[in-house]
């Protein structure tokens, strides 16, 4: 009687010895193929992965200068208003000062036509 080899032979029935290296090999290869393919799609899923982290690296950096552009854009405009301000309180407090002048030149120019009526 032959010698049973695996336990895919021994479920399988008795083989004779010829069909028992076959059918070792045949898994042997099926087992070497699968390991084959899973090898590459670990290598894809790795050099995957190295192209993400680059773009991830490359568009941090980009946020970085994007964000200090604004910063930057925010302090500008920061010393902008105070400025704006600081033009507006002199512009409001000459605008008075003006208002003022022709109030008296009114006053005066009225002073001076009631003065010339007989």
């Amino acid at each position: 009687m032959a010698k049973i080899t695996s336990l895919s032979a021994a479920i399988a029935g008795t083989v004779h010895d010829g069909d028992t290296v076959a059918l070792e090999e045949r898994r042997r290869a099926r087992r070497a193929a699968e390991r084959s393919r899973l090898t590459a799609e670990l290598e894809h899923a790795r050099a995957e992965l190295r192209t993400a982290d680059r773009q991830v690296a490359v568009l941090t950096a980009r946020q970085e200068e994007v964000v200090e552009g604004i910063a930057d854009l925010e302090r500008r405009l920061a010393t902008a208003r105070a400025r704006l301000e600081k033009v507006t309180s002199e512009l409001d407090a000459a605008t008075g000062i003006r208002d003022r002048a022709e109030e008296r030149e009114a006053r005066a120019g009225q002073a001076l036509a009631a003065d010339e009526k007989p």
